[in-house]
């Protein structure tokens, strides 16, 4: 049924008052400068690893806190629709989107993209909405009615789908009891097997058409559903239903979430609207911060922040009430302001850069121009003496009778004055760039004179005592770090620089804060923020979450929180840790050069070129401390997915480690800090930077080791880890060092073998010389001494003895040949196989010619590179040309062939006639031949003589050459 309107006063004051006391929401903004891959987004979610997830038009993104990463691409141009995001009992994304043409469902689980739908029974089917039930069984809502997915494997990796396409269903929600809710125009539900419509004895006039992510559970067990035309809530079974009378737009309820604060925030096609409780009653009530933009989901992360998936891009609420309104302020949001300061009757006065003096005063701003130079300091002394420090204007001096100006010629050290205070007896002490000035009550300026002081530029001075009746110490911020001076009235006791601390030597310090605990802050350029506390001394830089390290102002406010305005951003430091607002929430990168904190605890800031008033506040302590992952490992150019093993080869030049802590409070205030075991001493100082390389790392076994740390100084629980081993080179592997001993041991012995070898074979070819000699010239000389004998017994007319002087002739001119073999054979030169062909055509040539018979060679390859040891190339040419010297003796042939071709093995050699063929039973020929079979055995591979009577002979070598 319809809930009755609510109109009493009580309720409505309430609203009043919310109306009245809301102020602008503070909100960070993320588009596609910065990374997002598109600015269409529709539904969100926090994982739980940590990453939040975006459905964009490009398709599903990732983001880590500094990176958004796409996981699908998008399925056509001009893109895809992002519907929405789940994630299932095992951690795995369901990704639920539509396109122009054909959407679909895609998973991903632990690195594997699957897409389901794709068969041809869903061809054009648009998904919207994905989640899981109590059986774990996926349902998916799609243009051709309700699917559930039923994996039939504890794998998940093998499924079937059922159909149900008369359920329409927009969006899709298991409640806490575990009852899935549906809907499209009208609300549905399925429990038990069965199916029920939720509004139909209801009595609501209008359909509520849902919207996709328009599904919430709120902490008081309500069950929230958006539509075009407004909100439905279930609570014990009774509907009840809100629209424009309630305080909604006119159309589209998008999404809801809540806040740890308790706000109830629903997102709208008009803007973000806040839920509010008077009583039983429920009112909306828009959030005009925020703007009319449309808001398609809402999620709240695990450290309490909230994400609004926006036009164009995403929203994320820091701070509610935050930012405060002031009259004038549109008056200050142009000339640049600089110092803020307030007097004793609550006036504000801003100094700018060239227009003068602005004041704030019973919510009226008013000009004063009484100088267009740079104002740099203020210093009401009281409601009616007012000095104004002025860059190359000296000091003025506002009183209610009238104003003064000093100058260098009234006795100011420079015209450019900084700072100003005041002591116990009345003395004005002015700080300008040549030293400090002190003004007495009786309106005289002299110098405060000391040679240390000549020359140093004074940006601050604050005054401290211990006592009403102790000397006051003067403390200077110059540039050359602090420095303090204890004055007697207008007497200087003493004068010293504070030492002992490195970040404040020689360091130019702009600003000095003395806070309650009388705790001291300097505020350098460069070196950060440095707090002393009489004894120690404590330095903090942007390695420990501070928004920059050159430091312009400081302030403590009302809830006694540290205040720093820096080159890069504002700073609010509550003793753990840093909160910082920076240029993406309008705090300029140009610096903060003025913090005030008011008599009614607010808290002013100079931010060029406007001014904000903030209202302080403590910030969620972000106490969950930040998971952290290995993203990715690189070796050179190639990269390894964490938990891997790994093994680098030792060549290796550089590995990378790429990480992240997830931790969205500050993104840009997370700090890290590593150690590489094996190879590291300690942990790193803590850093900014997402990634470390290591070059050059010697052999060993490595563990790698990373920490991340929030804004408010939590370090993650346990490292991200990753182990690798480099392995040595060659040479220093144990298998290679054995390996090489028993190699050089079995070289020296191959080579004392190869020595015997050799000295064996020089003993066997000497002795195969000789025997050479002594078979061939030997006998050939016996039978010249024979057949001279003789000759000489014979008469000189005898025919006979012609013919034995001959036959002398012959056997000379054969020694002659034996000689030129013997002494070929053995001269190294000729020790490879071509030379050795070479010789056998040679030799095959001119015997064969000489004796009309037609010698032919063919060559197939070249043989240079083949060597032979003597012995082989001896016998390889003595079977040929014993070969050779048959054929010209006994086979009557005509033609001999000679050919060599190369083979797998080495070479192939063949001879050939076409004369008579060999006779069995020649005495002289059979001893040939065995001499010929002895040696081509001796040397080769294979070896053969055939013959055929009239046909010829054929003999053939194979010799092994490899």
């Amino acid at each position: 049924m319809k809930f009755p309107r609510f109109t009493f006063s009580v309720f409505s004051l309430i609203v009043a008052v919310q109306v009245c006391t809301a102020q602008r929401l503070l909100l960070k903004d993320y588009t596609t400068q910065d990374g997002l891959p598109d600015s269409r987004v529709a539904p969100i979610i926090q994982s739980r690893d940590g990453y939040m997830w975006f459905g964009t038009q490009a398709g599903l993104t990732r983001y880590d806190g500094r990176q958004f990463i796409n996981f699908t691409e998008a399925k056509e141009i001009p893109g895809i629709f992002g519907r929405d995001i789940f994630e299932d009992h095992t951690g795995a994304i369901w990704f639920a989107y539509s396109g122009f043409n054909q959407g679909g469902l895609t998973r991903i689980w632990n690195g594997v993209i699957t897409e389901f739908l794709e068969s041809e029974e869903f061809m054009g089917t648009q998904a919207g909405c994905v989640v899981e039930d109590r059986n774990h069984d996926i349902w998916v809502g799609t243009n051709k009615g309700l699917k559930r997915i039923r994996f039939t494997s504890s794998e998940r990796n093998r499924w079937v789908i059922d159909s149900f396409p008369q359920y329409h269903a927009n969006g899709l929600y298991v409640d806490r009891k575990g009852k899935l809710f549906f809907g499209g125009s009208s609300l549905f539900s399925y429990s038990n097997g069965s199916f029920k419509d939720e509004l139909s004895y209801t009595g609501i006039p209008l359909s509520l058409h849902i919207r996709g992510y328009a599904f919430y559970e709120s902490e008081f067990g309500e069950l929230w559903i958006g539509g075009i035309f407004g909100a439905a809530r279930i609570k014990d079974s009774i509907v009840q239903f809100f629209s424009v009378e309630d305080g909604l737009p006119e159309r589209g309820v998008w999404s809801f979430g809540e806040d740890r604060q308790g706000n109830f925030w629903v997102g709208t096609a008009k803007g973000l609207y806040r839920l509010v409780r008077g009583g039983d009653q429920i009112r909306f009530h828009k959030e005009m911060s925020f703007g009319d933009a449309i808001v398609y989901d809402v999620c709240l992360d695990h450290e309490g922040n909230v994400w609004f998936a926006s036009a164009p891009g995403v929203r994320k609420l820091i701070a509610a009430d935050f930012t405060v309104d002031f009259p004038g302020k549109e008056v200050l949001s142009s000339p640049g302001i600089g110092p803020i300061q307030q007097d004793k009757s609550g006036k504000i006065y801003f100094g700018s850069r060239n227009n003068g003096l602005y004041i704030l005063e019973n919510n009226r701003i008013r000009q004063n121009l009484f100088t267009s130079l740079t104002i740099t300091s203020i210093f009401p002394e009281s409601s009616n003496r007012i000095w104004y420090g002025v860059w190359r204007g000296g000091a003025t001096l506002e009183r209610s009778d009238g104003v003064s100006n000093y100058r260098l010629e009234q006795g100011l050290p420079s015209n450019s004055v900084h700072a100003f205070a005041k002591t116990r007896v009345g003395y004005t002490l002015i700080g300008t760039t040549a030293g400090v000035a002190l003004f007495t009550p009786d309106g005289k300026i002299g110098k405060v004179s000391d040679s240390s002081l000549d020359g140093l530029t004074i940006f601050d001075i604050k005054i401290t005592s211990g006592c009403s009746s102790c000397p006051e110490n003067i403390w200077l911020a110059t540039h050359r770090g602090v420095w303090q001076l204890t004055l007697d009235k207008d007497s200087i006791n003493s004068v010293k620089e504070l030492r002992g601390f490195p970040a404040l030597s020689n360091v130019i310090v702009y600003e000095i804060l003395i806070d309650r605990e009388r705790t001291m802050w300097f505020g350098t350029d460069g070196a950060g923020l440095v707090r002393y506390d009489g004894t120690t001394f404590l330095q903090y830089t942007i390695d420990d979450g501070l928004a920059g390290n050159r430091i312009y102002a400081l302030a403590q406010d009302s809830l006694g929180l540290i205040w720093v305005g820096t080159s890069s951003g504002l700073s609010q430091f509550d003793g753990r840790g840093f909160k910082n607002f920076k240029h993406d929430q309008g705090y300029s990168e140009i610096g903060i050069h003025g913090l005030l904190v008011d008599r009614d605890g607010y808290l002013w800031v100079s931010n060029f070129p406007g001014v904000s008033k903030i209202r302080p506040q403590r910030f969620c302590k972000n106490d969950l401390p930040p998971p952290i992952y290995i993203l990715e490992i690189e070796a050179d150019t190639i990269k390894f997915s964490p938990g891997r093993t790994i093994k680098l080869q030792h060549d290796v030049a550089a590995i990378a480690f790429h990480y992240a802590g997830l931790s969205f409070t500050d993104e840009h205030n997370i700090r890290y800090k590593y150690i590489l075991e094996g190879y590291d001493q300690d942990w790193s100082a803590p850093t900014a930077e997402r990634q470390v390389r290591y070059t050059h790392l010697p052999s060993g076994d490595y563990t790698f080791k990373v920490l991340a740390r929030n804004s408010n100084g939590i370090w993650s629980e346990q490292p991200a880890t990753a182990s690798f081993v480099v392995l040595p080179p060659l040479w220093e592997q144990w298998w290679f060092i054995v390996s090489c001993a028993i190699l050089l041991s079995a070289g020296f012995y191959s080579g004392y073998r190869y020595r015997l070898k050799k000295l064996l074979e020089i003993e066997r070819t000497r002795s195969r010389i000789a025997m050479d000699l002594h078979d061939d010239i030997g006998s050939s000389l016996t039978r010249i001494s024979v057949m001279t004998e003789v000759a000489k017994r014979k008469t000189p007319d005898d025919i006979e003895r012609a013919e034995y002087l001959t036959t002398i002739g012959d056997t000379a001119r054969e020694l002659i040949d034996s000689l030129g073999d013997i002494v070929w054979s053995v001269d190294p030169k000729h020790d490879d196989l071509q030379n050795v062909i070479r010789r056998i055509v040679q030799f095959g040539q001119e015997t064969c010619e000489g004796s009309g018979i037609t010698f032919e060679t063919e060559i197939q390859g070249n043989f240079d590179e083949v060597k032979l040891t003597l012995e082989r190339r001896r016998d390889l040419y003595l079977v040929f040309k014993e070969a050779i010297n048959n054929i010209v003796r006994h086979s009557k042939a005509t033609v001999v062939r000679f050919s060599v071709r190369q083979t797998h093995v080495g070479a192939f050699l063949q001879i050939e006639d076409d004369g008579v063929g060999i006779s069995q039973d020649s005495e002289h020929y059979g001893k040939g031949l065995e001499s010929m079979q002895e040696r081509g055995e001796r040397i080769g591979e294979r070896f053969s003589i055939t013959s055929k009577p009239n046909k010829g002979t054929c003999i053939s070598l194979e010799i092994k050459t490899g």
